[in-house]
């Protein structure tokens, strides 16, 4: 997980649509926040296994906690690499056209200079990369469009596979 009170310059000052636009879609975001605490990065593999039908929507509550606190510099610094293809999946799914666009530029924006992506997984989050200051590039893009992601997945958040365990 990222640090507390790491900087995110790049992000700052971004008007974040942190809830829906859409009063219709309150149950998304609801359902959202309540499988983010089943969605810590290191459990996600093994609740694929576990559960694999659930691991799209825990994917959804993580894209969108991670997205909206961080940017996709958070998300993809918090996965390490794992179950991004998975996430691609999820946002395919659901439907969230705009986030998977934005989503697709992050991870080509990884791919085309491995290195600095290594570099910046291996870092405290802190430090300056290459890699990193484009993420929160996309991210400024992404969040200016002000397409809240609980509306973008209303329908998919709505099936019942999605309702938190105990």
């Amino acid at each position: 997980m990222i640090p507390r009170g790491a900087c995110l310059p790049g992000i700052r000052g971004v008007n974040i649509p942190k809830k829906s636009a859409n009063p219709m879609n309150k149950e998304a975001e609801s359902r959202l926040a309540a499988l983010l605490p089943q969605a810590h990065p290191a459990d996600l593999e093994t609740a694929a296994m576990r559960v694999p039908t659930r691991l799209p929507y825990l994917l959804a509550a993580r894209f969108d906690y991670d997205v909206r606190q961080g940017g996709f510099s958070q998300l993809l610094y918090n996965m390490r690499g794992k179950l991004l293809a998975n996430i691609e999946d999820m946002l395919i799914a659901a439907n969230a056209s705009v986030a998977h666009e934005y989503y697709v530029r992050a991870i080509t924006a990884c791919l085309s200079n491995k290195p600095e992506y290594r570099r910046f997984l291996a870092s405290d989050y802190t430090e300056a990369n290459e890699v990193k200051h484009a993420l929160q590039m996309i991210s400024v893009d992404y969040l200016s469009k002000r397409v809240a992601f609980s509306d973008e997945v209303a329908a998919f958040m709505a099936n019942d596979d999605c309702i938190p365990e105990g």
